[in-house]
């Protein structure tokens, strides 16, 4: 029973009923405004939920700038095996920070929440529910212009956008279209998709071979937002590789990754059926998404064939440039004062013409190929320097025969 209870607008804002012997300790109060907020989160205010008493924290817009009554508009955590802050229209979720990555939000066994807290005491910054924008803004005053200055908006692009682009659609606020399927996955209405209708997703391109061995692989996306947590497991422990072994052996399993991403990433977050709400984020990381066999043998192969194209190509245009150069400087005569002169046609014009001679001539000039005349390989085969009887010099291809 409380004999001396005492009202109190403490210094953060905190308007808080104690006993008046007691001290401002958070955990002697016997009520405070931090636990009930509207439409306004200040510093050191909590937003989430106390485990022990069931009570959830969250911010509730005004209705319209005039009427300051609880409007649909609401923000919180949203629990689960991997807590989220979240944004609701309604009962209807509008943005989904991405679960906890052990750097941006924290936690214990009677508490899940989040708040933020500011180096420079002297600065003042408040997070606002904006209705009229529906957007989540952080509010910082400038003194000097004696203004508020918006510092950050949630959503902050179309990306933000609750699962804009279904299941299993990557969202790349820098393409054209910014939805796009994830590897290994197909537009499930491509009459729809191509409309820019995004929201029935993407479905398996094929099936998995489930339960057969090396049957199915994996995928790494780079700078991903992890897929909503709702459909999930995690492990503390676990390497990657282990979580990677995790995921194979269920049939459910589509995606895996880290679970904790500071010092180097640890733990283990894995995802059953579709993969909700997906972007590419300057914040993202290592998303490993599963595939058929066929998918991923077609993209290796695809990229050796282009090395291979890559590297014949090379190869070909090196052996032409260095034929060339050898025939145009062997057809340019030295005479003995150090000038060089050039070979002319009757019309006085520089003759660039490539002769072609018969593989006789052509043995015969290169002393049957001999290793002292080769001048290199590519392709296409070697390339050799010859001598014709009147002296004249030549460059002439070996060709080698494809055995495939």
């Amino acid at each position: 029973m409380v004999l001396n209870p005492v009202v109190q607008l403490l210094d953060n804002g905190n308007l808080v009923i104690r006993d008046e012997k007691d001290n401002n300790n958070e955990e002697s109060f016997l009520w405070q405004s931090f636990d009930h907020p509207c439409d306004t989160l200040l510093q050191g205010m909590k937003l989430g939920w106390n485990l022990k008493t069931g009570l959830n924290r969250y911010l509730r817009a005004w209705k319209n700038w005039d009427d300051p009554s609880s409007g649909d508009f609401t923000s919180g955590v949203k629990l689960g095996v991997n807590p989220e802050l979240a944004i609701w229209k309604g009962s209807v979720e509008y943005y989904r920070s991405g679960p906890w990555n052990g750097i941006f939000s924290s936690g214990n066994e009677d508490e899940v929440y989040v708040r933020y807290t500011l180096k420079n005491s002297s600065v003042i910054s408040i997070i606002v529910l904006n209705k009229t924008l529906n957007l989540r803004q952080r509010i910082t005053w400038i003194p000097h212009t004696r203004t508020r200055s918006v510092y950050q908006s949630l959503p902050q692009d179309s990306c933000d956008v609750y699962n804009v682009c279904g299941a299993n659609g990557n969202c790349v606020i820098n393409a054209s279209p910014v939805c796009q399927c994830l590897e290994g996955f197909k537009p499930k209405s491509l009459q729809d998709w191509n409309q820019m209708d995004w929201t029935q997703g993407c479905v398996q391109s094929e099936p998995w071979s489930c339960g057969v061995k090396n049957r199915d692989g994996f995928r790494r996306i780079a700078g991903m937002k992890m897929p909503d947590t709702t459909h999930s497991w995690i492990n503390e422990s676990m390497t990657l590789e282990d979580c990677k072994a995790k995921c194979m052996e269920n049939c459910s399993c589509t995606a895996y990754a880290n679970l904790d991403t500071s010092e180097g990433g640890s733990g283990c977050s894995i995802w059953f059926g579709h993969l909700v709400d997906l972007r590419i984020s300057q914040s993202g990381q290592d998303l490993y998404v599963r595939m058929a066999t066929s998918d991923a043998d077609a993209k290796h192969k695809h990229s050796k064939k282009l090395v291979s194209v890559v590297g014949v190509t090379i190869s070909v245009v090196l052996l032409v440039l260095l034929a060339f150069s050898y025939i145009y400087m062997t057809r340019r005569k030295y005479k003995g004062n150090g000038i060089w002169t050039e070979e002319k046609d009757d019309g006085g014009q520089e003759n660039l013409e490539l002769p072609f001679f018969g593989l006789a001539t052509i043995i015969n000039a290169t002393n049957n190929f001999s290793d002292d005349n080769k001048l290199g390989e590519g392709g296409f085969g070697p390339v050799y320097k010859g001598t014709m009887l009147d002296g004249q010099e030549i460059a002439g291809f070996q060709g080698v025969q494809d055995k495939d």
